[in-house]
């Protein structure tokens, strides 16, 4: 089997010592369909090319599973696509064995390619690098929510909220804490159009869910109650 690869990487919020992540889209060679779409983080302080390595390898390592034969590889990161090429030496010493690992997957295909193309082509992998960043963030910002309790939530209106000093909108999501206002204000995430939460989102919407959880046992167990009686 013949597939295409692509791969991206990013390091968030800043870089370097940021947040690494990758995502990789491999697609059918023949007809364009996707055969696996991966994301994840591959660690929580390095560089962006440190993540654009991590993804290579992940998406090598996916395909080798997939039992794919022949790749053609495509990555918007110009020095790591010359590194494998042999184009440019690999010097940075966080870089070598991320290198070296790659070659190694790579000896392992019948034949393989890659290429450099723009990021602008490259949307659905740098789509995938950055919905694993939001999600290793919210997943944080979930365990931030014990410390919110016992604060009270003020309804204003019907999907505004009043939480500590803090005005919280559900939908679209917005808060008028820093938090909120520092991390969906990242290039990145706001061309990605994807909206990052904070714990104080997080924490109303925890909250009505289980409201909404009860009202409904509620009813059920009343529906039960009047049924039996009936």
């Amino acid at each position: 089997m013949k597939a295409i690869i692509y791969f991206d990487g990013a390091c968030l919020p800043h870089n370097p010592n940021g947040v690494g992540t990758y995502g990789f889209v491999i697609k059918d060679a023949t007809n364009g369909s996707i055969l696996f779409s991966g994301k994840g983080v591959a660690f929580e302080r390095g560089t962006s090319q440190m993540a654009e390595y991590h993804a290579l390898i992940e998406s090598l390592e996916k395909a080798l599973e997939l039992k794919i034969g022949e790749i053609e590889i495509y990555g918007d990161s110009m020095l790591v696509v010359n590194q494998i090429n042999g184009v440019y030496d690999v010097i940075e010493p966080n870089l070598l064995k991320l290198y070296q690992k790659s070659r190694e997957l790579l000896s392992n295909f019948k034949s393989w390619k890659v290429k450099w193309f723009r990021r602008e082509k490259n949307k659905e992998a740098d789509r995938l690098s950055i919905e694993a960043f939001v999600e290793y963030i919210e997943i944080r910002n979930k365990e931030k929510i014990d410390n919110l309790i016992p604060f009270e939530i003020v309804r204003e209106r019907k999907q505004m909220f009043r939480l500590k000093d803090y005005v919280v909108i559900l939908n679209p999501p917005s808060c008028s804490c820093n938090y909120f206002k520092k991390f969906n204000n990242y290039p990145l995430i706001k061309k990605a159009g994807i909206i990052i939460k904070c714990e104080h989102i997080l924490y109303i919407e925890e909250k009505l869910y289980l409201e909404e959880m009860q009202k409904s046992t509620f009813e059920r167990r009343n529906l039960k109650e009047e049924t039996i009686v009936g």
